[in-house]
């Protein structure tokens, strides 16, 4: 919209574009690290217990996280 192109406008006028993609890169790493989906050495248990506790929290249907195998080295679980 054109209010979001002023908006953009204004903010490379005020800071560097380097300035603004460094900061939109440290604000993604900030998100992706508190929804992380990978938990590498937990097991079922721990899964639906961390699960049932975002459920709780966030109030979200299809949470999911991947986990390594507990009995298959190189494979992965999948817990919904």
């Amino acid at each position: 919209s054109n209010e979001q192109e002023q908006s953009v406008t204004n903010l490379v006028k005020i800071h560097s574009l380097s300035q603004l993609l460094k900061r939109d890169r440290e604000q993604l790493l900030t998100q992706s690290r508190s929804i992380a989906y990978y938990h590498p050495h937990i097991d079922r248990d721990k899964a639906e217990q961390l699960l049932r506790a975002k459920y709780t929290r966030y109030k979200r249907d299809g949470l999911f996280l991947l986990r390594d195998c507990t009995t298959s080295p190189h494979d992965f679980s999948l817990s919904l």
